[in-house]
């Protein structure tokens, strides 16, 4: 169910768009995914009730149609929750590109602070390193 491209996660089998959705309150298919009305961040329906997958910190944030729902997390950082196809994944923290920042249960937590007058970036194999 989960298609995920670099930093922007579509789900599919949405609930119609015209609705409220509230983490927390009640849903009725298992699995369906929608935009949390009023703020960025994507939920699922679980155990009969919504539940926060990711916040979606970025321009384009949460968006949904009637057939899937995206949300882009290339702006989440330290605290923001991430979704289950993050899992154990690292990145560099957008704020101030300083941190490497790792999805640990759900949630970004610090992998590693860069040293002073450095900052993450990706190495010629597609890893990470403060240089």
């Amino acid at each position: 169910m989960w298609r995920v491209a670099p930093l922007l996660i579509t789900l599919s089998a949405c609930s119609p768009v015209t609705k409220t959705f509230f983490e927390g309150e009640p849903c009725v298919t298992a699995g369906d995914a929608v935009c949390e009305t009023g703020r960025a961040r994507l939920l699922e329906c679980q155990s009969s009730r919504w539940a926060l997958i990711s916040d979606c910190r970025s321009d384009a944030g949460c968006v949904m149609d009637q057939q899937t729902t995206d949300c882009d997390t290339s702006g989440n950082t330290l605290g923001d929750h991430c979704p289950p196809a993050s899992e154990g994944k690292v990145r560099c923290d957008p704020v101030g590109q300083r941190r490497i920042i790792r999805c640990v249960n759900g949630v970004f937590a610090l992998a590693l602070e860069c040293p002073q007058f450095t900052r993450c970036g990706q190495t010629p194999d597609a890893g990470l390193n403060c240089g």
